[in-house]
């Protein structure tokens, strides 16, 4: 199965995020592509590119929680466990690990990250996972204790 490879960005100027593909300029800065090529960037979509907060970039994972919500590098989930001990009602953000080539969840509270995949695409548990926020618009959700 192959990977939609997406991006997500915010404009600094309104706040609006922008979705589509990923456009790096050597001067630092980052456009989002807001329409989609099937043929790869073309110099006539220019006009349909926007700005964005390179902090604010991420990838798609591919994956979506049990509302059917895509799941972006830097979202924060909640994957619940019941019964499942340290594991229960798990609160982290995604992210992407280039060394590993592999997203990821977790949190700065000791708990060891795990691969975002984990247990619910290997098992069928994706039932279990609901994205609700993320760390751009709802930092304060990390704050959350056991």
């Amino acid at each position: 199965m192959s990977r939609e490879i997406k991006f997500r960005g915010r404009n600094p100027n309104n706040g609006q995020w922008k979705y589509g593909d990923l456009i790096q300029y050597e001067s630092g800065e980052v456009a989002i592509l807001n329409r989609f090529s099937k043929h790869g960037f073309e110099a006539t979509e220019i006009c349909y590119r926007t700005i964005a907060s390179p902090e604010t970039v991420g990838q798609y994972t591919g994956l979506k929680d049990k509302n059917g919500v895509e799941i972006w590098e830097g979202d924060i989930i909640r994957i619940e466990y019941p019964g499942g001990g340290d594991f229960e009602n798990t609160v982290g953000r995604v992210w992407w690990d280039e060394d590993e080539g592999a997203f990821y969840h977790g949190n700065d509270q000791g708990r060891p990250p795990k691969r975002l995949w984990f247990r619910w695409t290997r098992e069928g548990r994706k039932s279990n996972v609901t994205v609700i926020g993320n760390v751009h618009d709802n930092p304060e959700l990390l704050e959350v204790t056991d």
